[in-house]
């Protein structure tokens, strides 16, 4: 009986000296992933845009005052996804042929770059854990309609 005692008390000590090693490892584990599935979204909204803006019609991103309408509502499409996640979104760029899009040509390619930060929301746990800004870019040749 006394035997039993005395293994409870190793048990307990060995929990407790495990649990401070694994909820600093979960705690980054979980953070991490969720910085991937972050980035995954905002891969997926640079997507969607970029396939916008490679099918826009030609007379408008062609012309000087209907692009801009086509780079809002590239803009609208990652904002609009990626709001589902909570993030602060840095910016999001939209170039025609590595230029921003003014109306003068048709571009042969179009890039969608979306930047996000994705914030530690362990407060006062995990300190090391900086917040993480995330880039997530997509080019598409241009085929209009």
């Amino acid at each position: 009986m006394k035997a039993m005692r005395q293994q409870c008390g190793a048990v307990a000590l060995e929990l407790a000296l495990t649990l401070g090693f694994l909820f600093p490892v979960a705690a980054m584990l979980l953070f991490y992933g969720r910085v991937l599935y972050n980035y995954e979204v905002a891969q997926k909204a640079a997507h969607d845009a970029v396939r916008h803006m490679a099918s826009a019609n030609v007379l408008n991103i062609n012309n000087n005052a209907m692009v801009g309408f086509e780079v809002a509502v590239a803009q609208a499409i990652v904002r609009e996804e990626v709001s589902v996640l909570n993030p602060s979104v840095l910016g999001v760029s939209v170039a025609c042929d590595g230029l921003q899009c003014l109306g003068l040509g048709v571009p042969t390619t179009v890039t969608v770059g979306v930047q996000i930060k994705v914030r530690n929301q362990m407060y006062g746990y995990a300190p090391e854990l900086a917040d993480q800004n995330i880039t997530a870019t997509q080019s598409m040749r241009y085929v209009g309609n």
